[in-house]
């Protein structure tokens, strides 16, 4: 459980601190190919961070309903 959370913990710091360099980087990009190649490191991390949540959630619900892992 604590290792879910670290993780959780290290990709919102990631998502942080990497978003508005990829964000400014599109935009500086434009229309080009490399502008929307841009995006996809941040939209890995996103999906990372929304799978991580979810399992500290499930873990959370099993610790509550007793049964631990």
């Amino acid at each position: 459980m604590l290792k879910v959370i670290a993780r959780v913990v290290v990709a919102l710091g990631v998502l942080i601190v990497v978003s508005p360099v990829f964000f400014l980087a599109g935009f500086a990009f434009g229309d080009s190919n490399w502008g929307y190649l841009l995006w996809i490191p941040y939209v890995a991390i996103c999906f990372y961070l929304i799978r991580m949540l979810v399992r500290v959630a499930d873990a959370g619900v099993d610790a509550v309903l007793g049964e631990v892992d």
